[in-house]
């Protein structure tokens, strides 16, 4: 199964190489600076790659994270979780 996520580009031409440097992405093991073909520098055997942008696929992980949005919202109302303000603001020691 693939997974997608939008990405903004934040360096487009970094050292000589002039690899593509993204803005706060990571999923663990790869970073965040990427060839020109696309292989992530870091894990280039990998599976992470950038791709170029795709409307069709744009379009598809907004709806996914909107669709994410909207179950939490309606978890978050189902659960009808309040902090009560007294209990709020207590803090958190370590046991000794």
């Amino acid at each position: 199964m693939n997974t997608y996520a939008l990405v903004t580009v934040e360096v487009p031409e970094h050292t000589k190489q002039k690899r593509i440097v993204i803005k706060s992405y990571s999923n663990g093991y790869s970073g965040q600076s990427f060839q020109r073909s696309g292989k992530n520098c870091n894990a280039p055997k990998g599976q992470v790659w950038l791709l170029p942008y795709r409307a069709v696929i744009g379009d598809l992980i907004k709806k996914l994270e909107e669709a994410r949005e909207f179950r939490m919202k309606k978890r978050l109302q189902a659960s009808n979780y309040d902090i009560k303000p007294e209990t709020a603001d207590i803090p958190l020691t370590q046991a000794a």
